[in-house]
C-alpha cells in the first residue's frame, strides 16, 4: 500500500526527533557504511598522500644515489687516466733507463776492446780516433779525399770505433756487444773510403754475438772480417799473423 505524502512527512519528522527510531531506520536500510564513507575516503586520501610523499622521498634518495654513483664513476675514470699516464711515464723512464744502460755498457765494451786491441789483433798500433796519434794519421791519409769531397757520416773513418795498423795494412773496426747489419755496413763503407785514397784497409766488426742470423752472411758479402765471441774470420786470422 502506498503511503500518503502526509504519512511520509510524519515518518521523516519522527526519524529526526527520535534517535532510536533513526537508528532502527539506518539499520533497516544498512546506511552505516554509506554514512562512514566520507571518513573512510578521507583516510584513504591521507594514506595515498603519505604514499606519494614516501615515493617522492624515495625518488629524491634515488636521484642522490645516482648522482653519487656518477661522481664515483667520474672519479674512477679520472683515476684510471692518471694511472695510465703514470704507467706511460714509468714505462718511458724504464725505456730511457734501459737505453742509457745499454749505451753505457756499449761504451765500456768499446773501451775494453780498444785496450785489448794489441792482443786481439796481434800487435800493431792504433785506437779510437779521439787519440791524437790516430786522429793525425787518419787525417793525413784522407787529406786528398777532403780536398775533393766530403764524407757521409756512415762512410767517414774518423767516426770508426777503432783504426788499427800494422805496416801498411789498416783495419777500420766497428765494435758492438751485439753486431748488427749497420755495424757491418759502416765498417765496409769506412774501409772503402780509405781504399779510395790508396790505403790497404779492411772493414772489421768485433762483438760478443751476432744480432741476427743473416748478419754473418752480410759481412761475407761485404768482405768485412770479424771477431765475434771467440771466433775469428780467416782474413782476421791472417791479419793477426802479420808482423807488427
Amino acid at each position: 500500500m502506498a503511503l500518503t505524502q502526509f504519512e511520509v512527512q510524519s515518518i521523516i519528522q519522527l526519524i529526526r526527533r527520535d534517535p532510536e527510531v533513526r537508528r532502527q531506520f539506518q539499520d533497516a536500510l544498512q546506511l552505516d557504511g554509506l554514512l562512514q564513507l566520507p571518513t573512510r575516503m578521507d583516510r584513504v586520501e591521507a594514506a595515498l598522500e603519505k604514499l606519494a610523499e614516501s615515493q617522492r622521498h624515495s625518488e629524491e634518495r634515488l636521484n642522490r644515489l645516482e648522482e653519487a654513483v656518477a661522481r664515483l664513476i667520474e672519479s674512477q675514470l679520472r683515476s684510471e687516466v692518471v694511472l695510465q699516464e703514470v704507467k706511460k711515464g714509468v714505462e718511458s723512464l724504464a725505456g730511457w733507463r734501459r737505453g742509457e744502460d745499454g749505451r753505457r755498457n756499449g761504451e765500456e765494451y768499446e773501451r775494453t776492446i780498444e785496450r785489448r786491441a794489441p792482443s786481439l789483433l796481434g800487435g800493431g798500433m792504433g785506437g779510437g780516433t779521439q787519440r791524437d796519434v790516430v786522429y793525425s794519421r787518419v787525417q793525413q791519409l784522407l787529406a786528398t779525399f777532403y780536398a775533393e769531397d766530403d764524407l757521409a757520416p756512415e762512410a767517414d773513418p774518423m767516426l770508426a770505433d777503432i783504426i788499427w795498423w800494422k805496416a801498411d795494412r789498416y783495419i777500420v773496426a766497428e765494435v758492438s756487444i751485439r753486431v748488427d747489419r749497420l755495424d757491418v755496413l759502416r765498417a765496409s763503407q769506412r774501409a772503402q773510403s780509405l781504399r779510395k785514397v790508396g790505403v790497404a784497409a779492411t772493414g772489421v766488426v768485433i762483438g760478443d754475438e751476432w744480432l741476427a742470423d743473416d748478419t754473418l752472411a752480410l759481412a761475407q758479402a761485404e768482405a768485412v772480417e770479424w771477431k765475434v765471441g771467440n771466433a775469428y774470420s780467416p782474413g782476421l786470422v791472417e791479419y793477426r799473423r802479420i808482423a807488427a
